[in-house]
């Protein structure tokens, strides 16, 4: 499956998932409509007119800061990994009975490990290792450049 068609297929399940909520909590409402908008480095999935979604080339998911402007703190796995999580809300939410460990660095969205360690429920305890030492070199870094800049 091309990116193409992976990305038509995120778009169909958010509205599947945000029709069948729509349904049951809002009976008397349209259902959002889910477009995509193709641009030079993301694709952007809006949810109701609104900015939801933006995904890279890589097919990485993130959530948006304001419209057309990615959020790289918010990732909701890749195209790869879509299943795994129920659209129906306003974010992407990991699905209860089908949970894996989300990765991180060379492992996102290829873990098949359950979550579950001993510091995040989100990652299993490799990928939490891979994650918890990536943010601390970050913060040894900031923190050297801190200190030299004093």
């Amino acid at each position: 499956m091309n990116y193409q068609d992976k990305l038509q297929k995120f778009a169909d399940l958010i509205k599947r998932d945000q029709a069948q909520r729509f349904a049951k909590d809002y009976p008397n409402l349209d259902q959002p409509e889910v477009i995509i908008i193709r641009g030079n480095k993301y694709a952007k999935v809006d949810v109701g007119g609104s900015g939801a979604y933006m995904v890279d080339s890589e097919g990485k998911i993130f959530g948006v800061k304001a419209y057309g402007v990615i959020h790289k703190r918010y990732r909701y796995g890749t195209l790869d990994t879509i299943d795994r999580l129920y659209w129906g809300g306003y974010v992407g939410v990991l699905k209860p009975l089908h949970i894996k460990c989300i990765g991180f660095g060379n492992y996102e969205g290829k873990c098949q490990n359950p979550p579950g360690s001993s510091h995040s429920k989100l990652w299993c305890q490799r990928c939490d290792d891979i994650r918890r030492g990536h943010i601390t070199k970050q913060l040894l870094a900031a923190l050297t450049k801190a200190k030299g800049g004093l």
